[in-house]
């Protein structure tokens, strides 16, 4: 368990700190990755690598645009699904310089423990993108943290999807 909310120190203090390598050292190598998309469910497997961390960048930025200037995991609930695996449940509030909430969203993390080491295996963003259009900001160039970013973007391979299945090269 104190592993556990290591990992989740760990990310809150690296968001905080704008430290992308450090949110992605939360992350396993690869992980799934969900979003709502309207009344579905997009998904899509993940590399942490410099896209990645290029995207982390970004969300940081367009955070601290809005006035964000901490986040706070204000509830973290943890489910065990084996020894070795958990969900946990994240409430993330976005605060600005005197401590308001900008916004809150949900987050569900799969985390894996090997060797008292957690790594992030797979998130569903629940909701950050409808908490942040309910608050009344424009999301057209926004790069959230938690949403996926494109949805013909496969991060995997590289290859974006055309509308009739086919991969092209991007």
């Amino acid at each position: 368990m104190a592993q556990f909310i290591e990992l989740f120190r760990q990310y809150e203090t690296a968001l905080n700190g704008g430290d992308t390598e450090a949110i992605a050292d939360c992350y396993a190598d690869r992980f799934l990755h969900l979003t709502r998309r309207g009344d579905s469910w997009v998904h899509d497997w993940r590399r942490n690598n410099a896209e990645f961390r290029s995207i982390l960048d970004r969300a940081g930025d367009w955070y601290r645009k809005l006035g964000a200037r901490r986040f706070s995991a204000r509830s973290l609930v943890e489910n065990k699904l084996h020894p070795s695996h958990s969900l946990a449940r994240v409430v993330w509030a976005v605060l600005n310089g005197p401590g308001a909430e900008i916004v809150s969203f949900e987050v569900t993390f799969m985390v894996r423990m090997r060797e008292g080491q957690g790594a992030i295996v797979g998130l569903v963003a629940h909701n950050e993108r409808r908490r942040v259009e309910e608050s009344g900001f424009s999301l057209a160039s926004a790069d959230l943290y938690f949403d996926l970013p494109h949805n013909d973007f496969n991060a995997i391979s590289g290859m974006r999807r055309s509308p009739l299945g086919v991969r092209e090269t991007g």
